[in-house]
């Protein structure tokens, strides 16, 4: 998985670098380069989401057609929803709903859509939102300003004796 996403943002990148080359030489080749060191982390956080996806969904059906439905119709088209109801930016909103637009007319496009009943599409709707719901684009759900280590820094008051003794027990 992470040579073939890196094969795959190798024509992306090598635009990036000559336009970093012109316009910002040093701080553009500087964040290009830790963006390239992440690769392999970004590729292996991704592996796993979708090997998590292709285990839960193996244990649905085991229909051919309606894995490659679900991976290729109904899972992006939910994702890019939700990431278009998430973000708070007007380009990125604008971007992600074109992403959701398109997604969601493949999706209602497929024939195995047109044959589902209104309840089985509802039923594989929902556990598309599930397993979108478990991918995580950052690691702000522990670091971040909505995080558990934020929440303990910004109320001041540390770990309570019950956590410390928890994290001693660990070692």
């Amino acid at each position: 998985m992470g040579t073939e996403l890196a094969a795959r943002l190798q024509p992306h990148l090598s635009v990036l670098e000559r336009l970093c080359q012109i316009y910002s030489p040093t701080k553009g080749q500087e964040a290009l380069e830790r963006w390239k060191r992440q690769l392999p982390c970004l590729s292996g956080v991704l592996h796993a989401w979708w090997q998590s996806v292709l285990q839960a969904l193996s244990t649905q059906t085991q229909d051919p057609e309606i894995h490659n439905w679900v991976l290729h119709s109904l899972l992006p088209w939910v994702y890019w929803h939700q990431q278009t109801q998430k973000t708070r930016q007007p380009l990125l909103k604008q971007g992600y709903e074109r992403a959701a637009q398109s997604a969601r007319e493949g999706f209602l496009a497929h024939d195995l859509t047109k044959n589902l009943t209104s309840v089985e599409q509802q039923q594989w709707i929902d556990w598309a939102i599930w397993m979108c719901a478990k991918f995580q684009r950052t690691s702000s759900a522990v670091e971040g300003r909505n995080g558990y280590l934020s929440g303990l820094h910004h109320a001041g008051r540390g770990f309570t004796e019950q956590t410390l003794r928890v994290l001693r027990n660990k070692k």
